[in-house]
């Protein structure tokens, strides 16, 4: 439109122009190509095209970028997101702190460089926080109170004082040099104080007021510390924050029992939940019941995410089916076994989604490699034809298939043969084989459907020193145009160790 006319340009000029990503580079993408021209003009100077911003994202800042000439050029900014490791500049913070009193702030913030940014998660109309909170300990010290060097002080500090915060997304890690994967860490390490000693959860009493969250979500490296639930604590976070705003609550592979508990009844607008289950067979039983009990309360839930499901699918199958009318996303992530391997659900319930859950447009689920006596004895491992059926019956948009590839060879791979000294590593994926397997797959499931998306989550175990066992993954997502062919829209089909 802006093309038709001078006068159609200047109409069109302040939408074209009203938000601006700064990253590293310019994206090739044609929704970033307006984004990318506005810079270039700012940073030549030309015209006042600073005053048509209203919402400004900064992914990273280039070495070359003015970014404080910039901003002090804009007009009317509204909101601001802020997704760097570094520091908001001091210098500019002052300035706009006058100038834009009412600015909407997000922060995203992973693999800082320095310590908390108090002055700018402090200064303005903070609306969204993900942030990395780092914590002197390890998860085998995970024991109930236990007092742990932390910047948990700290973020309750922040929060507290954010009283618009409506989006909270905390992500927490141990306190080293080096990450989970064993790779050194950009960010530096923190330096504690006394102060710092608290136990590993937000800082509360009896009077303290949080904001009324829309979304909470936290998650934890696998090495690192989880947070305490305790149950005193988790009746204490219930009374200091109104709980009937929260329409996403996500806990990644956590089971908090305590603050199941402490919820039922006080979430009423929560839309998606996201949680994991005990993989220990002899806890799952007990611990189940307080999140079946927290599941069965809920009204309208959309989304349900659940890793570890199969170790108690009994108990907690009941109260998922209570939601069969309202699920439009359902994620049951693989229940692994001591050794890694996943245990397979039964048929019965994948033949239960495809009949009952009429709203499914977006479906997570593991589908198993039939044995070599189910297979009757062919050679090459297929993924099981009775789940992708019943999965090709769903009116589904998006699918996540969770395939663990079984030691003999497979339609995406050879034959592991490991040796007991662990010098054999599990074969690579076969590229082609792969992409074509996984294409037909697509093409398999999606006649006649509307289905854009599949991700392939791959797994595999390979074998140390005396056969011990270690976990593998890769991946593939597929996507598509309404009727046109599938491709291959990203692939990271190296196997990366987990553990």
């Amino acid at each position: 439109m802006a093309r038709v006319s001078r006068s159609m340009h200047a109409i069109a000029t302040p939408y074209i122009y009203h938000t601006l990503t700064i990253s590293d580079g310019e994206s090739q993408r044609s929704s970033q190509r307006a984004p990318n021209l506005l810079l270039r003009r700012l940073q030549a100077n030309e015209g006042d095209m600073a005053k048509f911003v209203r919402h400004l994202r900064v992914e990273k800042v280039p070495e070359s970028l003015n970014i404080e000439e910039i901003i002090e050029n804009m007009e009317n900014l509204h909101s601001l997101s802020w997704n760097v490791p570094n520091k908001f500049p001091p210098t500019l913070l002052s300035s706009i702190r006058s100038k834009f009193p009412n600015l909407r702030l997000s922060v995203c913030n992973h693999e800082r460089v320095s310590d908390m940014d108090l002055e700018l998660l402090t200064t303005f109309n903070l609306q969204s926080l993900d942030y990395d909170i780092y914590i002197d300990a390890y998860a085998w010290q995970s024991t109930p109170n236990a007092l742990r060097h932390s910047e948990f002080r700290r973020i309750t500090q922040i929060v507290q004082s954010a009283q618009h915060l409506k989006h909270l997304r905390l992500n927490l890690k141990l306190n080293d040099r080096y990450s989970t994967n064993g790779t050194y860490r950009r960010a530096a390490m923190r330096r504690f104080t006394d102060q710092d000693l608290t136990p590993v959860r937000f800082c509360l009493d009896h009077t303290t007021q949080l904001p009324s969250l829309e979304e909470f979500a936290i998650s934890k490296e696998k090495t690192c510390a989880g947070y305490d639930f305790d149950a005193l604590h988790c009746s204490v976070f219930r009374n200091s924050m109104d709980w009937s705003q929260i329409r996403k609550l996500d806990l990644h592979q956590l089971n908090p029992a305590n603050l199941f508990a402490q919820l039922v009844g006080h979430t009423p607008n929560l839309r998606s939940l996201s949680f994991g289950l005990p993989d220990n067979q002899k806890d799952a039983a007990a611990d189940v019941i307080p999140a079946a009990r927290f599941i069965e309360t809920l009204t309208n839930l959309e989304s349900l995410d659940v890793t570890n499901v199969k170790s108690c699918i009994k108990a907690i199958w009941p109260a998922i089916r209570k939601h069969e009318k309202t699920l439009r996303t359902l994620i049951l992530r693989p229940t692994r076994d001591n050794y890694g391997s996943p245990a397979a659900h039964e048929t019965a319930h994948i033949s239960s989604i495809a009949r009952r859950f009429s709203r499914i447009e977006h479906l997570g689920y593991d589908v198993p490699f039939p044995s070599i006596h189910e297979r009757k004895y062919r050679t090459k491992a297929s993924p099981c034809d009775h789940h992708l059926n019943s999965i090709a019956e769903m009116p589904l948009k998006k699918l996540d298939l969770f395939l663990h590839i079984p030691q003999c060879e497979s339609d995406f791979s050879c034959e592991y043969h490991p040796d007991v000294v662990g010098s054999v590593p599990p074969p690579e994926l076969d590229e082609a084989k792969t992409h074509a397997t996984a294409i037909a797959i697509a093409q398999r499931l999606s006649r006649g459907k509307r289905l854009e998306e599949i991700a392939f989550w791959f797994s595999r175990i390979g074998r140390e020193d005396r056969f011990q066992p270690y976990l593998v993954l890769a991946d593939m997502v597929l996507k598509r145009k309404k009727d046109e062919a599938w491709n291959v829209e990203s692939a990271r089909l190296d196997w990366r160790i987990v553990w």
